[in-house]
């Protein structure tokens, strides 16, 4: 009888135990989540973002790499080149 109630015992320890395990595995991967979660937030904080992009000249090119259209200057004046296909 106290085989029985032994082994019904050691059960439902291990039951309980697998149970916990489980469990703390799950609290374990939320906090690793979590933590990945604040150090992005953190790095995409830190992160300059530029309002502005300066370039002396933009060439805007089509799929064969021909210019299509120019954006600069010419002798101080602001200038826009489009170029028609060839």
């Amino acid at each position: 009888m106290d085989r029985i109630m032994e082994n019904s015992f050691l059960k439902d320890v291990q039951i309980r135990m697998n149970h916990l395990e489980r469990q703390n595995l799950r609290l374990r991967n939320l906090v690793i989540i979590l933590a990945l979660l604040i150090v992005s937030a953190c790095v995409m904080g830190q992160m300059n973002v530029q309002d502005t992009i300066s370039a002396k000249e933009l060439h805007i090119k089509d799929a064969n790499g021909n210019t299509r259209i120019s954006m600069g200057t010419h002798e101080g004046y602001p200038a826009l080149i489009l170029v028609p296909r060839q």
